[in-house]
C-alpha cells in the first residue's frame, strides 16, 4: 500500500515529493477545448484546429501550447517528447500531472514517465498550469485583436501567445527557493531575475521580436 499513488483534489504544500530543483522533473499537462466538434465551424481555427494541449515545466515556468485538430493518445505523445526534447527516452522518473483522461494517461506511460493525476471532474486539476492556460487565452484574444487578424486565427496565436509570455515571464521561485514574504533566499536571485525561457534553457531568447499578425511581404 505504501506504493500506492492516491488521486488528489487540488495543490498541496507537501504531496511527499522531492523539491523541485531541476527542469523536466515535473511537468503539467491538460487538454483546451476550443470547439466541441469539428462541426462547430463558429470556433474552429482557420488551420482545423480544435482545441490545444497545454504543457507547463514546474521548475523553470516554461509553457507551450500546441494546436489539434484531434485530441489522440498519438499526439499527446508527440507533444511530450517534443517538449522534453532529445534525451526523452532516458526521463523514467519524470513525473506529469494530469487528470484522469485515458489518452493523456496512457500517452505519459507510452513515453516512460509517471503520471500524477487528479480526480476527474473535480476543481481543480492543477492550478498552476490552469492559470497558465488562462493568462495564455488572455494574451491569444489581445494579439488577435491588436494584430488585426480574424478570430479563428487563434490556433496559430497560441503557440505564439506561449512564446510570448516564455520571453517576458519570470521564472517561478520553488518554495525553497523564497522566504516568506516570496522574496528569494541567498543564491537563487539570479533565477528570480531570469524570465521562464532563461531558466528553462539557460540562455536569454535572440530571436525576432516581432507582433503578432505582422506582414513579411
Amino acid at each position: 500500500l505504501k506504493h500506492m499513488r492516491m488521486a488528489h483534489t487540488g495543490e498541496r504544500s507537501d504531496d511527499g515529493l522531492p523539491p523541485i530543483k531541476q527542469r523536466l522533473q515535473v511537468l503539467a499537462c491538460d487538454v483546451v477545448v476550443v470547439a466541441k466538434s469539428h462541426v462547430d465551424v463558429s470556433r474552429r481555427a482557420a488551420d482545423g484546429s480544435t482545441g490545444a494541449l497545454a504543457i507547463r515545466d514546474a521548475y523553470s515556468g516554461l509553457s507551450l501550447t500546441f494546436p489539434f485538430s484531434r485530441t489522440t493518445q498519438k499526439k499527446v505523445e508527440e507533444c511530450l517528447k517534443w517538449f522534453v526534447g532529445v534525451g526523452w527516452t532516458k526521463k523514467p522518473q519524470l513525473l506529469v500531472k494530469t487528470d484522469c483522461a485515458d489518452n493523456l494517461k496512457n500517452a505519459i506511460k507510452e513515453c516512460g514517465f509517471v503520471a500524477d493525476t487528479s480526480l476527474p471532474n473535480r476543481f481543480p486539476h492543477n492550478s498552476h498550469l490552469e492559470r497558465s492556460v488562462q493568462t495564455t487565452k488572455s494574451c491569444q484574444r489581445a494579439s488577435v485583436l491588436q494584430g488585426g487578424t480574424p478570430t479563428n486565427s487563434w490556433g496559430a496565436c497560441y503557440w505564439y501567445s506561449s512564446i510570448a509570455l516564455n520571453i517576458s515571464q519570470k521564472a517561478p521561485l520553488q518554495p525553497h527557493e523564497k522566504d516568506a514574504n516570496g522574496k528569494p533566499l541567498p543564491g537563487f536571485e539570479d533565477k528570480a531575475q531570469m524570465t521562464t525561457w532563461e531558466a528553462h534553457f539557460g540562455e536569454p531568447f535572440n530571436g525576432p521580436l516581432q507582433p503578432f499578425g505582422l506582414s513579411l511581404i
